[in-house]
């Protein structure tokens, strides 16, 4: 039986502007600022449950059976008391 995947892990990137070698390296795929999507470096199929060799670890304790989606947004954030400028919601979402 083929393993399974069951769930979308979306969260943002707190690095640098533009997409870099770990969140290539955490992320099956990076969404730019501009909207294009740049590709991590394994498929989400690494992730498949149960997980079996080289995987992408985008979540602790919850990386089998996930794709991991990522939005390179943070970059530049700043934190105030009454709200965050830039915030974008991380949610995860399936069955």
């Amino acid at each position: 039986m083929a393993g399974k995947l069951t769930r979308i892990h979306l969260h943002w990137t707190a690095g640098a502007d533009g997409v870099n070698a770990e969140e290539k390296d955490h992320y099956h795929f990076i969404v730019g600022r501009d909207g294009g999507v740049t590709l991590g470096d394994l498929p989400p199929e690494a992730n498949a449950a149960p997980i079996r060799g080289a995987y992408a670890a985008h979540t602790l304790n919850a990386n089998g059976g996930a794709i991991g989606v990522s939005l390179d947004a943070m970059a530049g954030a700043v934190e105030r008391r009454d709200h965050v400028l830039f915030m974008v919601a991380i949610c995860c979402f399936g069955n």
